[in-house]
């Protein structure tokens, strides 16, 4: 069986690779841009380097056309599972008329494991090759670095088209550390506003804590595309999540479910969210923010 894996950033790669080796697959990585080459060429059970003769990774449309124009050699195409690479391999596979599986969180006896109807159930799926996947990051443990480099070899971009852009373009769907965060501090709708965005700021400065958001926080503007958490975003497992106006929707919780201790502050005592939050603080942000970040600074 032979994997190709798509690497968008640093912290991508490693992971889904360890994916990739547990189907006993030979793996190729194909990077987004050139200056990751050298990181996923040093990964261990890699034996290729793909390397577009230019950026690609600016847009869903411009990574589903690299990925289709590369297919035909491998059975499986993988990626992890973050907002770009949910809306590029389904495209690829639609392209290909090939099946796609999102979210994979294990193998067992052959088949992929994921969660269905929001994180309620999981499922078992059985599918032949060529078909496409996004595994969850937070699933695997990263591959190991390997005593001698892969080699890395060039190949041509598809046309590109107006959709492509600058890889400068894709730092708004980098990780920025956030799946391998020991603590997240979570905007909600109750928190996508420009004031609250900045004592959340100085709440996670506090913690050592990245920062995410559900999609009202990102269409607000609030949080970043790329720190998305939830059923269309990142799935991610850190020892302390804090959801900050929060509702606490099954699309949301889908993505933080695995995290060791929730805290969940709203302002709604109905809030969903204090049904699986370890601690609820039933509190304006206003008030509440300031008097948190006082008490960590005691």
């Amino acid at each position: 069986m032979r994997v190709l894996v798509f690497a968008l950033g640093e912290d991508d790669a490693p992971r889904v690779v360890q994916f990739a080796r547990q189907l006993g697959a030979v793996v190729d990585v194909v990077v987004a841009a050139s200056h990751l080459s050298s990181g996923a060429a040093r990964i261990a059970g890699v034996g290729r380097v793909l390397a577009p003769d230019r950026p690609c990774d600016g847009s869903a449309e411009a990574v589903a056309a690299l990925l289709a124009s590369l297919a035909s050699e491998y059975d499986v195409v993988a990626a992890e599972a973050n907002s770009l690479c949910g809306d590029a391999l389904p495209r690829a596979a639609a392209q290909l008329g090939a099946p796609m599986v999102s979210h994979v969180v294990a193998i067992e006896d052959g088949a992929l494991l994921h969660p269905v109807q929001a994180g309620r159930a999981i499922a078992a799926t059985r599918v032949d090759p060529l078909f496409f996947c996004t595994v969850r990051g937070d699933a695997f443990a990263a591959a190991p670095l390997g005593s001698h480099p892969a080699p890395i070899v060039p190949v041509p971009a598809p046309p590109a088209g107006d959709t492509i852009r600058l890889v400068r373009a894709a730092a708004r769907h980098t990780d920025s550390g956030l799946t391998q965060a020991r603590a997240v501090v979570g905007l909600g709708r109750g928190a996508a506003n420009p004031a609250f965005s900045a004592r959340a700021a100085a709440l996670a400065e506090a913690l050592g804590a990245a920062v995410a958001g559900t999609r009202p926080a990102v269409d607000a503007g609030a949080v970043p595309e790329s720190a998305l958490v939830g059923q269309s975003g990142r799935s991610i497992s850190p020892d302390l999540y804090i959801a900050l106006g929060v509702s606490g929707a099954w699309q949301h919780f889908a993505g933080v479910r695995d995290a060791k201790t929730i805290v969940a502050i709203n302002s709604d005592a109905h809030a969903p969210i204090f049904e699986w939050a370890d601690y609820a603080w039933v509190a304006d942000l206003e008030g509440a923010l300031p008097e948190l970040l006082a008490a960590l600074k005691r």
